[in-house]
């Protein structure tokens, strides 16, 4: 809590496009979209803005902005990481629904 404290502007920065990412398919949701649709959405909205966001927590805790390729190839492996978890989450709801 310290780290971000200090830094409280950058620690709600932070949180900005996941939240942004977050109210645009809810809103999606919202008006209809098929679950195909709200599927492809995420992989475009939400898994890119996580990363980002995690890109960013790990330079407020590093304390120090790394080079510029590094910061991209963290952002390429949060993608790599994150983009398996809507199709995950899918197979793994119905069944439990079933």
């Amino acid at each position: 809590m310290r780290l971000y404290g200090r830094r409280l502007r950058i620690a709600l920065l932070i949180g900005v496009p996941p939240t942004l990412a977050g109210i645009a398919l809810a809103a999606a949701v919202d008006s209809g979209t098929r679950r195909s649709a709200a599927l492809v959405l995420v992989l475009v909205l939400a898994v890119p803005a996580l990363s980002v966001s995690f890109v960013g927590a790990s330079v407020v805790a590093a304390g120090r902005r790394p080079p510029v390729g590094t910061l991209l190839v963290a952002f390429v492996a949060g993608v790599l990481v994150l983009l398996p978890i809507p199709f995950l989450a899918t197979l793994l709801v119905f069944p439990a629904v079933a």
